[in-house]
């Protein structure tokens, strides 16, 4: 039978197996009993390897922490492009034959029920996940029988019988994918060690045994995935010198409204940010002076409450490679709607009050910009964890405790100036709990 065209559909309660994730305490006792009924059907040459037993254990593992936060299903390629022999992106032992065979003999035993893909579904997952493009759904769940013995372990937090694989790659080089010309989704591109990258794996490596030393309380009730304790560092365009922003860690995905029911060590939070900090860098790149002092470049007269949108597309003409004729698909107005001036309308805007973004338009500077940022904040970091302070990294800022918000300005200005040779400045942004008290007058914020 020929293969029906392909087309998108998401689905978001339906997580990608990840043979990142391995069981501890409980949950590998359990896993311990379980395998022999598996093994029991596997080939003959397959019994002895460590692969198939890794997979299996791993799989147990990502339908525990798949029913804490919704049901126990997963998406499990059969996919031989999809599963490379060797990739430092995932488990070694997480190959094609090793992941198809155990779930093929876990069937057999009892223990999962497999609805193979057929092959007409793409589905898709955020770029900056493991699991993107998947041409083969095949969808996998635990028996009845396999969910009465995994239940128990839920009483339990997920830490006490998760946990990572301690050689999980935390440097990511990602480049777009083409599709007939045109780049649809973010792909992984091998790469090999450099001393400049080992330093850059040991930076995060420490800052994430201090997430996990001082980590995020959250007093809300919307679900969170607990087990994303840890940050990665991405690169983009194949080019160590475009990106490098931290991502993964679980509190920079919760919305604005409630961050104020976030905590460390037991204190309240302040929301540090550098002032206009891709306007800075760019004057720095062009060798102009930026004035720190000056009014926010996007909140333009008569423009006031597009100030957002100005801001996501001035970001875009600097991050593309070429020359765009529309609205990027991702920039929208607060209520969905499209903004109300044409595409050229708004580089015109743009370019008049913001000069420099026209001589630098559609350069994909911004993205070597950004690798300045993520240099600037990855200094402050370490520089916080040699003084014991908690911390959120947000990409261009900063969540710390309120003790430690002036003494963690002074870090940001100082390695800001350290980088740059320029100064810029350090912005309070409002969490909604709190009356935010400007820095140049240095009281304690009251609670409302």
């Amino acid at each position: 039978m020929a293969e029906t065209s392909p087309f998108t559909i998401t689905l978001p309660n339906y997580p990608f197996f990840n043979a990142d994730l391995n069981p501890a305490g409980d949950l590998e006792s359990l896993c311990d009993d379980l395998w022999p009924l598996v093994m029991a059907h596997l080939p003959e040459s397959r019994k002895k390897p460590h692969g198939p037993e890794y997979v299996f254990r791993s799989l147990i593992t990502n339908f525990v922490t798949a029913m804490q936060v919704g049901g126990p299903v997963l998406i499990v390629s059969r996919n031989k492009r999809f599963l490379p022999p060797k990739s430092r992106y995932r488990a070694s032992q997480a190959t094609y034959d090793s992941v198809t065979k155990v779930l093929d003999a876990a069937s057999s035993s009892g223990l999962i029920v497999q609805e193979t893909g057929s092959g007409q579904f793409k589905v898709t997952c955020d770029d900056h996940t493991d699991y993107r493009c998947v041409r083969e759904a095949t969808r996998v769940r635990p028996t009845n029988n396999l969910l009465k013995r995994l239940r128990p372990v839920l009483t339990s937090p997920a830490h006490d019988f998760v946990q990572w694989r301690k050689d999980i790659e935390v440097i990511h080089l990602r480049a777009r994918k083409q599709d007939n010309g045109k780049a649809t989704s973010s792909e992984q591109v091998p790469y090999d060690d450099t001393p400049m990258i080992s330093t850059f794996r040991a930076e995060i490596r420490r800052i994430n045994q201090h997430l996990k030393e001082h980590p995020s309380s959250y007093a809300g009730t919307n679900q969170v995935n607990l087990l994303k304790d840890h940050v990665i560092r991405i690169f983009n365009n194949a080019d160590w010198q475009q990106g490098g922003r931290l991502y993964g860690y679980w509190p920079m995905n919760l919305s604005k409204s409630e961050r104020h029911l976030l905590s460390i060590d037991g204190e309240p939070l302040a929301d540090l940010d550098f002032g206009s900090c891709f306007v800075a860098l760019l004057h720095v790149y062009d060798g102009a002076k930026f004035d720190p002092d000056a009014p926010d470049p996007f909140l333009i007269e008569g423009y006031e409450r597009q100030r957002d949108v100005i801001k996501q597309c001035a970001y875009a003409i600097l991050n593309a490679d070429h020359r765009m004729k529309n609205y990027p698909e991702n920039i929208a107005q607060e209520h969905g709607s499209r903004p109300p001036l044409s595409w050229r309308d708004m580089e015109q805007v743009i370019f008049t009050h913001v000069p420099l973004f026209k001589q630098y338009a559609y350069t994909a500077l911004g993205l070597r910009l950004m690798r300045t940022e993520s240099n600037i904040l990855i200094a402050v970091l370490l520089d916080l964890i040699e003084r014991g302070i908690g911390f959120i990294p947000m990409h261009d800022g900063i969540m710390v405790p309120e003790s430690k918000k002036l003494l963690t300005r002074d870090l940001m200005l100082k390695h800001y100036h350290a980088v740059t040779g320029q100064r810029i400045n350090v912005k309070e942004k409002t969490i909604k709990r709190l009356s935010v008290t400007p820095f140049d007058h240095p009281a304690e914020p009251a609670y409302l």
